[in-house]
C-alpha cells in the first residue's frame, strides 16, 4: 500500500457509533497520533483513545481487520482486503 494513504476505523455500535479514528500508511505502518505503530499497535492505542477503560485488551487486537480505506463510493473495506 502506498504511503501517505488514508485509513480509517469508524465505530458502528453502542455508545461509540459514529466516531471515527484517522491515520496513514507509512512505510508499512500506520501513523497515528504522530508515531508510527504496526497495525495493531496502531488499533490498540487508537482504541484506548477513544474508548479509554473500555478498549479492550491489548492481545485482542487484529491491526489489518480494524483499519480500513475508503473507497471511491463511500465505502469502507478492510485493510486486509486490500493487501495480498
Amino acid at each position: 500500500m502506498d504511503d501517505g494513504t488514508a485509513v480509517i476505523h469508524r465505530y458502528k455500535q453502542g455508545e461509540y457509533a459514529g466516531e471515527e479514528v484517522h491515520a496513514t500508511v507509512e512505510g508499512g505502518h500506520i501513523r497515528y497520533d504522530g508515531q508510527l505503530w504496526s497495525p495493531s499497535g496502531a488499533a490498540r492505542e487508537a482504541d484506548q483513545d477513544i474508548r479509554g477503560d473500555d478498549a479492550r485488551e491489548s492481545k485482542g487486537y487484529g491491526g489489518p481487520g480494524w483499519w480500513c480505506i475508503e473507497t471511491e463510493n463511500g465505502e469502507l473495506k478492510k485493510l486486509k482486503e486490500t493487501v495480498s
